[in-house]
Order: structure tokens, then C-alpha cells, then sequence
């Protein structure tokens, strides 16, 4: 009886699990225990395997939370910011504890907002130097190389060198002096 128990357990593939498609059009099928950047460990009824990703295509999660991280991985290894999210999200609909999700969520949202927030800096800052050249009567190109002056004599005097030969310090700009 023990026997019989034993190879059910043991002997035969587990009733959900995942699949890792290999390149050569063959897949593994178990649960995926650890995902790494460069391997995915499988614990399958012939012990845990380790496959490296460069030797597979895909993976197919039997929960849903898994697949929607997987696609929300995919776009975000695009680029595709906003759907990226969208999936990291569904997952965490789907289950509210996942950490990886909850993380790349949070990641992808500073990224979005970073990017909102520079685009509105940029153009404020703009808009400022025009107002200016405007004002005072001289181009905005004038107005704009006064300003990238200013910025670097700033960051020199907040880095407490002097900048240029004159003060023997390499500030990081290399060929430029102190202005």
C-alpha cells in the first residue's frame, strides 16, 4: 500500500504546474521556485533543475498571478512602461502579497512619474529663459549659455573645488575652466 501511495506522489507529474519551453522545442514541466536573471530553478519529481534562461523561450505559470508577472516583465524589458504596469497590477489584484510585483509596481511608477516630472522642469525652465531674453531684449541662446554657466559655477562651489587648471582640481568637467 505504501508502495502504491509512494508512486503516486512521487511518480507522477503534479496536477498544476508550470512549463518552461527549452529551445530545442522541448519543455520541463514543475514548479518554479527561484527565478534569477540569468537561471530559473524547477522543482520537478526528479529533484529541483537548474536551467539557465539563454537555453529557454518562455514559461507558462499555472496561476494566473505568475503569467500576468511574466507579460508584465516582457513589456517592461521593452520599454512599454504604462502596459508593464498595467500587468504588475493585475497580479497584485489577483494576489494582494506578491513582493515582486509590488516592487516592479512601485519601480515602473517612479520611472513614469520621474519622466512627468523632468518634461514639466524642462519646459518650465524653458519657458523662464524665454520670458528673460525676452525681457532684457537678447537671445535665448545668450540667455541659455548664461544659465549652463551659472549651473556649472554652482556645482563647483558645492563640490568645494575650484575648478579649471587655475585651482589644480579636476571637477569633473574636463577642458572647461571656471566661470
Amino acid at each position: 500500500m505504501g508502495l502504491i501511495i509512494s508512486l503516486f506522489v512521487f511518480g507522477c507529474p503534479p496536477a498544476s504546474a508550470d512549463r518552461v519551453h527549452l529551445n530545442q522545442g522541448d519543455a520541463v514541466q514543475g514548479l518554479v521556485v527561484e527565478e534569477h536573471l540569468d537561471r530559473i530553478i524547477l522543482s520537478t519529481v526528479d529533484g529541483e533543475k537548474e536551467i539557465l534562461r539563454k537555453n529557454s523561450q518562455s514559461i507558462d505559470y499555472d496561476d494566473p498571478e505568475y503569467s500576468f508577472m511574466n507579460l508584465a516583465r516582457q513589456m517592461e524589458s521593452r520599454e512599454k512602461w504604462e502596459e508593464a504596469l498595467s500587468y504588475y497590477e493585475k497580479a497584485l489584484q489577483i494576489n494582494h502579497e506578491l513582493k515582486g510585483a509590488k516592487e516592479a509596481a512601485l519601480g515602473i511608477r517612479s520611472r513614469i512619474w520621474a519622466k512627468v516630472a523632468k518634461g514639466a522642469s524642462d519646459e518650465m525652465t524653458k519657458r523662464q529663459e524665454m520670458h528673460e531674453a525676452w525681457r532684457e531684449n537678447r537671445t535665448l541662446d545668450d540667455v541659455t549659455s548664461e544659465a549652463k554657466k551659472t549651473q556649472h559655477s554652482t556645482f563647483v562651489e558645492a563640490c568645494g573645488t575650484s575648478g579649471g587648471p587655475s585651482g589644480g582640481v579636476d571637477d569633473g568637467f574636463s577642458g572647461q575652466e571656471d566661470i
